[in-house]
């Protein structure tokens, strides 16, 4: 039986989750460089933008939320959002819940932006490591 070929994960350089970046390196080849958009490019095929609920609220009030968006888009690799955080990280963020689920319904159904979250933290590292369709 052949072993699965490891995935290849690139973790952006601006890039701070210590924990996420140490199970990423259990379960994949990971290399850091800087990105021209997101924060983590597998196999060269998907682009994840990862956001806490703090960095979602911040972008989206000061403007850049839809714009860094838009920048995905023009990304040759499919890109798509993880979003972090508990229900209490999210109430405490400081926006209103409506203005955060529109949020996220317009990256998702204007910008055709796959979401995951927002308690992805704990599953990050089984979320990369699961074969694409699974």
């Amino acid at each position: 039986m052949e072993s699965p070929v490891p995935l290849r994960i690139v973790v952006d350089d601006r890039e701070r989750d210590e924990v996420l970046l140490r199970c990423l390196q259990d379960k994949a080849i990971v290399a850091r460089k800087r990105l021209s958009v997101g924060d983590y490019c597998v196999d060269e095929s998907i682009i994840f933008e990862r956001k806490s609920a703090s960095d979602f609220a911040r972008s989206l009030t000061d403007g850049r939320l839809f714009s860094q968006a838009s920048r995905l888009l023009k990304s040759p690799e499919r890109p798509a959002y993880i979003l972090q955080g508990g229900s209490a990280e999210w109430r405490e963020c400081g926006v209103r819940r409506e203005a955060l689920q529109g949020a996220i319904i317009t990256l998702m159904l204007i910008f055709d932006l796959p979401s995951s979250g927002p308690r992805i933290r704990r599953n990050a590292p089984g979320f990369f490591s699961t074969p694409v369709g699974k």
